[in-house]
């Protein structure tokens, strides 16, 4: 069986203008990224963002989850005009020190066995509320 894989690397100042645009809603409350610089990202299962502070303060460590993420960078990719497929595997990655996603699609009617799929991590972006600004 043939399969598709693309590959969409965010560098930071994109990353940031994606979630950005999003508004998480956790229980009854909503929140946004604090203000500063995204300098890195770490995967486990979660992701946590690494952010320089604007004004020189600490660097904060800011978790969410990969559905949370997941959803902000598709948004961001179908409101700029970058083509997603709605079928596919879904996961993140990081590449060279920024989150990507990548997708995965079958080109036949087997679906792929999970062991043949990249190390990232899986998520269902409908799993997860999320308010955009525009």
């Amino acid at each position: 069986m043939v399969t598709e894989f693309r590959q969409i690397v965010f560098p930071m100042p994109v990353l940031r203008q994606a979630l950005d645009s999003a508004q998480f809603s956790s229980g009854l409350a909503c929140y946004a990224l604090p203000p500063g610089t995204i300098v890195g990202v770490k995967l486990h299962e979660e992701v946590t963002l690494l952010i320089d502070a604007l004004d020189g303060g600490e660097q904060a460590d800011w978790t969410l989850s990969a559905a949370e993420i997941g959803a902000a960078m598709i948004r961001w990719c179908v409101t700029g005009g970058v083509p997603l497929p709605r079928a596919g595997d879904k996961r993140l990655s990081s590449v060279a020190g920024h989150l990507c996603l990548e997708i995965y699609l079958p080109g036949g009617v087997d679906p792929l066995p999970p062991e043949t799929l990249g190390a990232g991590l899986p998520f269902e972006a409908g799993a997860v509320e999320i308010h955009f600004t525009e």
